[in-house]
């Protein structure tokens, strides 16, 4: 009797472990779902403030293995260590959306769904958008296109920062004033 109680609760602990890591699903960001813009253009500060950061324009594709799909425009920092954050001064576009592989291509179909910064006449969230990117598949992603090429970067270390930029919850814009509703970062599948 003891034996059937002791497997009882093995089996609702292993299902609520099982639940639980079904419904945190993509809260995180793996480095080989991750592609950035390639190759960054690293910038260093005025001389006189005596700093050993740069900082560069990103773009970053997150591959979710579920078929999701994040984008995120942004700043990187370069840390003096050689690490690499999202500058959290600087503004950012967040788009999503879905992905399949079609032999060697990846087809994204996403939109925009967030700017720091609201464009008059532009509402959030904006139109779909389709694309076909050539892709290359080791342990890491690299993908391009005619307007560029995008591929892993080891040093970056701010996963859970990027995952909570493309799962946050955002606002509606109609193209001239906020509305009501929340509009999901990514899709709720």
């Amino acid at each position: 009797m003891h034996n059937s109680g002791v497997r009882i609760k093995n089996k609702l602990l292993f299902l609520f472990l099982f639940l639980a890591r079904l419904c945190t699903g993509q809260s995180t960001v793996q480095p080989e779902w991750a592609v950035f813009s390639s190759p960054l253009k690293w910038e260093s500060p005025p001389r006189e403030l005596h700093s050993n950061t740069k900082s560069a324009t990103a773009r970053i594709r997150v591959f979710f293995p579920s078929g999701e799909y994040g984008d995120v425009f942004c700043y990187l920092i370069r840390q003096g260590d050689g690490s690499i954050v999202i500058s959290r001064g600087d503004g950012e576009v967040v788009a999503v959306g879905r992905w399949r592989q079609d032999g060697d291509h990846v087809l994204i179909n996403s939109r925009i769904v967030y700017r720091t910064v609201v464009i008059s006449g532009r509402p959030i969230p904006e139109v779909d958008t389709t694309e076909s990117l050539r892709t290359k598949k080791g342990r890491y992603w690299t993908v391009w296109d005619a307007r560029g090429r995008y591929a892993a970067l080891l040093n970056f270390k701010d996963w859970g920062y990027l995952a909570s930029l493309i799962r946050c919850d955002r606002e509606y814009f109609d193209g001239e004033k906020r509305t009501e509703g929340v509009q999901p970062c990514a899709p709720s599948r």
